[in-house]
């Protein structure tokens, strides 16, 4: 969504708006923690990313 929104280098020649940023971050965030959440995680095939990943 970020590189295909303007012909600019996204967040060095180009900043998104900041409701686009917010809904990612969000939409980050919800993918992240879904993960964790055993009913969510089977449903949805997840497993949660491994403690290296977060450092």
């Amino acid at each position: 969504m970020h590189i295909i929104r303007t012909r600019k280098i996204p967040f060095l020649q180009s900043m998104a708006s900041p409701a686009l940023i917010l809904t990612t971050l969000i939409a980050v965030v919800i993918g992240s923690v879904a993960s964790y959440i055993p009913v969510v995680a089977n449903f949805l095939g997840m497993v949660p990313l491994p403690a290296v990943y977060w450092i």
